[in-house]
């Protein structure tokens, strides 16, 4: 059974002709229950990517340059855990959800 909160939910039919429910491009999923968030892998990927960079130029999606804020709000939520590489690179402990990081993060950037 649905509650109404399902139904309001933008909807689209699969080669099967089975309905399902659509999602913004680099919306989070949450489970029913409300727990983790995962975030989609371009979002991370462009993280990555502009962790590897130095944080010094724009994160790249689809080679469009986007503002570290609006990547920052897209993993806010993020569940996900880092590759260690890239905790290591932060200087952050294994285990590092993205969330954590781009909170932390934030903070750095908004104080420098």
């Amino acid at each position: 059974m649905q509650t109404d909160n399902e139904w309001d939910q933008p909807r689209d039919q699969d080669q099967t002709g089975d309905t399902k429910v659509v999602q913004e491009q680099g919306a989070q999923s949450r489970n029913r229950k409300g727990g983790k968030m995962h975030t989609k892998g371009h979002l991370r990927d462009a993280f990555v990517e502009w962790v590897y960079a130095g944080l010094d130029i724009s994160p790249m999606i689809d080679d469009e340059k986007v503002s570290p804020e609006w990547l920052i709000g897209k993993l806010w939520h993020s569940t996900d855990i880092m590759p260690q590489d890239i905790c290591r690179e932060l200087e952050m402990r294994p285990g590092t959800t993205y969330a954590r990081a781009v909170r932390q993060l934030k903070e750095k950037l908004t104080t420098e």
